[in-house]
């Protein structure tokens, strides 16, 4: 996947920004903190050498399917773009973007954009008292909480994450109106 610098690039009003689990562990080794602070500075210095490189990456890679933001979000509405025109460009490469910037996608949709079908944009949803605008039915992630007092309702049909990315893939593959849940960390 490929990731931003935790809390500093999602919302500021990110409910998940305190207790991130991008903020501890593995993530927060200086190696793994440098490379996420790489990634926003080449975008924020020049957007297209960003998106050139990840594009050349994966077409060189072999990789047939992609993450974004693994920790962080989207910057702003152009790095949306940018993604969007990278999903158009490698068709053969299935992309998937979990995101709290639910405007960023609404905006773009509300003027005509158009998701490409090799980009799976899924709404992170969190506790019940969290309410976000999903008019589009974008599949949506939840958390289920250790506290289970903070759980919203999750839909009958959600699917269960069992934690092994590399080989389940069904995030990416998650069609308008479905959704995940994942066991909190």
């Amino acid at each position: 996947g490929l990731s931003m610098p935790p809390v500093t690039t999602c919302r500021k009003d990110a409910p998940c920004a305190k207790g991130c689990y991008a903020c501890k562990g593995h993530q927060q080794f200086a190696s793994v903190l440098g490379t996420y602070l790489k990634n926003l500075r080449i975008y924020n210095e020049n957007p297209t050498v960003f998106f050139e490189q990840v594009e050349n990456y994966l077409k060189y890679s072999g990789y047939r399917y992609m993450r974004w933001f693994d920790s962080g979000d989207m910057p702003d509405a152009e790095f949306f773009v940018g993604m969007i025109k990278l999903a158009k460009h490698l068709p053969n490469v299935k992309f998937m973007a979990f995101t709290k910037k639910y405007e960023i996608v609404n905006n773009y949709v509300a003027n005509g954009g158009t998701i490409p079908t090799n980009l799976t944009i899924v709404f992170s949803a969190w506790n019940k008292s969290w309410k976000f605008n999903n008019p589009y039915n974008f599949p949506v992630a939840y958390v289920d909480f250790k506290n289970s007092n903070l759980n919203p309702d999750f839909p009958a049909d959600v699917k269960e994450c069992d934690g092994h990315c590399s080989t389940c893939y069904k995030c990416w593959h998650l069609q308008e109106g479905e959704s995940v849940v994942f066991h909190q960390h």
